[in-house]
C-alpha cells in the first residue's frame, strides 16, 4: 500500500502512523464526508489470527461506550482484513505527565477504571492493556484501543490456545501461566503502569520476564516507596495490592479501585473493602443496590445463614428417615446374630449330625495323627 490508494472507493490512504506485529495503521480520509479516521490493515499469519480479528471486531461492537475506540467500518483489501476506527489524537499513557505527579496519575487511573467498568460489565477482559493501547488526549480524555486479545462474553472462542502473546511485564501471572483470567488481570496491568510511571523505571526486565516470571519464582516487584518516597503510603499499598501474584489478593473489581482512588485523592485513604459472601455475590450486590435505592437497611448474610440452616435441617431429617427405613428392612440385631450363629453351626464340619439335627460336639483329631477307636 502507498499514499493515494483508495480502498473500497471510500477510504483514501494519506500516511502511515503506526506499525506493529499484527499490521500497520494508516491515517485515511473518508471520501463521503471528508473526515479523518485510522485504518488498521492486519497481516494474516494463521487461521487463529483471522479468528482474533473477528473477535476484536465483536468486542468493539459490544463495548460501545465512552473511552473505547469507536468502530467505523470493516472489510478486506487484497485478501487482507482491515478495520477503520475513529482517529484518536493522543499519546500513550500517562500522557504529558511529570514524574512524581501522583495526583494527576490517580485522576487518569480513575478515568481508566471507569472505562474498565464498562468493559468488564459486558463480561469482556481486555488482556492486552499497556501504554500504547491507552491513549491520553490533550484535554485529559482517555481512550482504550486494540481488543485483539479480548476474551469473554459472546466473543468467538478459539479451539486451540493462541500462545503467549503480549508484552511480558504487563501480563498478569495467571495469564503468563496460561490459566483462566478475569477482570483482575486488567487491574494487574493497571498496577504495572502506575508503578512504572511513579518509579521512573521498568518494573521487570522483558528479558527475564519470559524465564523466572513465567513460573513466578522470580523476584517480586520492589517497593514503590524506595523509588518514589513522595508517593502517599495509601497509594503505594493500593498499587502493590494490584500487583499481587494471586488474583484473589487484588481488588475484586474496577469499582473497588475507583473507591480506593477517590479516598486517596480526598485525603481520607482508601475505603475498606466490603466483605461479601463468596456464594451468591451477584445476588448480594443487587440486593444491596435495591435496598440502598429504597433507603432501607438490610442484613446481607441473613439469607445465606437461613439457607445454610435449612440445608443442615434437611440433611439431618434425611439421615433420620434413611436410618428408620434401614431398621425396617433389617432384622433385629439379636435375631440376626442368632441366625448367623445357626448358619455357622450347620456348615461346621466338626458337628456330628444325626437325623438332620446337631446332637453334640466332638473334638477333631490333630493333623497327622490317627484317631483311636
Amino acid at each position: 500500500m502507498h499514499a493515494d490508494t483508495l480502498i473500497d472507493d471510500r477510504w483514501a490512504l494519506l500516511e502511515q502512523i503506526g506499525t506493529g506485529g499484527s499490521g500497520r495503521v494508516f491515517r485515511v480520509r473518508d471520501q463521503t464526508n471528508g473526515s479523518f479516521a485510522a485504518l488498521k490493515v492486519i497481516r494474516m499469519t494463521s487461521s487463529m489470527h483471522r479468528v482474533r480479528v473477528r473477535r476484536e471486531i465483536q468486542a468493539m461492537r459490544v463495548v460501545a461506550a465512552p473511552g473505547v475506540v469507536r468502530l467505523l467500518d470493516v472489510g478486506e483489501y487484497l485478501d487482507e482484513p482491515y478495520i477503520v476506527m475513529e482517529l484518536i489524537d493522543g499519546i500513550p499513557f500517562p500522557g504529558p505527565l511529570d514524574r512524581g505527579d501522583w495526583r494527576t496519575l490517580c485522576e487518569l487511573a480513575e478515568r481508566l477504571c471507569e472505562v474498565l467498568v464498562n468493559i468488564h460489565s459486558a463480561a469482556i477482559v481486555h488482556r492486552d492493556l499497556k501504554p500504547e493501547n491507552v491513549l491520553v488526549g490533550h484535554d485529559g480524555s482517555l481512550t482504550v484501543l486494540d481488543f485483539g486479545l479480548a476474551r469473554g462474553g459472546d466473543l468467538e472462542a478459539t479451539m486451540t490456545a493462541d500462545g503467549l502473546v503480549g508484552t511480558p511485564r504487563f501480563l498478569a501471572p495467571e495469564q503468563l501461566l496460561g490459566q483462566r483470567v478475569d477482570g483482575r488481570a486488567d487491574l494487574y496491568t493497571l498496577g504495572v503502569m502506575m508503578w512504572e510511571v511513579l518509579a521512573g523505571r521498568l518494573i521487570f526486565d522483558n528479558k527475564i520476564a519470559w524465564g523466572p516470571l513465567i513460573n513466578r519464582h522470580g523476584p517480586a516487584p520492589q517497593r514503590l516507596d524506595t523509588f518514589a518516597p513522595e508517593t502517599p503510603p495509601a497509594l503505594v499499598e493500593l498499587i502493590h495490592r494490584l500487583l499481587a501474584t494471586a488474583p484473589h489478593e487484588r481488588p475484586s473489581s474496577a469499582v473497588e479501585v475507583l473507591r480506593a482512588l477517590a479516598g486517596i485523592l480526598s485525603g481520607k485513604g482508601p475505603a475498606a473493602p466490603l466483605p461479601l459472601p463468596l456464594i451468591g455475590r451477584d445476588m448480594v450486590r443487587d440486593q444491596l443496590i435495591d435496598f440502598a435505592v429504597a433507603r432501607r437497611s438490610t442484613d446481607l448474610w441473613r439469607r445465606h445463614r437461613e439457607q445454610r440452616q435449612d440445608g443442615l435441617r434437611h440433611d439431618q431429617h434425611h439421615r433420620r428417615v434413611a436410618s428408620r427405613r434401614q431398621r425396617k428392612r433389617s432384622p433385629p440385631r439379636g435375631r440376626l446374630q442368632l441366625a448367623r450363629r445357626r448358619q455357622r453351626r450347620e456348615l461346621d464340619p466338626r458337628r456330628s449330625v444325626h437325623g438332620g439335627q446337631a446332637v453334640g460336639w466332638f473334638p477333631m483329631p490333630p493333623a497327622g495323627r490317627r484317631q483311636e477307636p
